[in-house]
């Protein structure tokens, strides 16, 4: 049986596993060499998962018992577009778009008995260019239920 931290990645990881768009998708730490073509470079989406410290609720269930906590964090999902491929602003709108509707609110993402919820409409990040790549962001804030 997986560690807390473990069931919580693969219950993030089973939603990101069906994002739209079918690009190459990167853990955090994963070593990876940016996909690419007869063209040259292709998009890709680099994954952040970000945990704050758990929330303690409820009282002592005594020597026995143990106290809840309430576990969150941030699934920062980013898209790397090549600006040699040519695409436009509102293209990309589209394309992160589908991210966002891909966690929608209230969303449940589950791995054996650990259930993480989405608490709200997930954020985009202010775009930005890195010199090669535009980038687009999607910041979705998770709970534990």
């Amino acid at each position: 049986m997986p560690t807390t931290s473990t069931a919580t990645w693969l219950a993030l990881s089973s939603r990101v596993d069906s994002l739209p768009g079918g690009f190459a998708v990167f853990g955090p730490d994963e070593a990876f060499d940016p996909p690419s073509d007869q063209y040259g470079p292709l998009p890709y989406v680099l994954l952040s998962d970000s945990r704050n410290a758990p929330e303690r609720f409820g009282l002592s269930g005594g020597v026995s018992g143990g106290v809840a906590h309430r576990e969150s964090g941030t699934l920062l999902i980013a898209l790397h577009y090549p600006i040699a491929r040519g695409i436009s602003y509102t293209q990309l709108q589209e394309m992160i778009g589908k991210f966002v509707d891909h966690f929608p609110a209230d969303e449940k993402m589950r791995y054996g008995t650990t259930c993480l919820r989405v608490e709200r409409t997930p954020d985009q990040v202010t775009p930005y260019r890195d010199g090669t790549n535009r980038v687009f962001a999607v910041r979705v804030l998770w709970t534990t239920v």
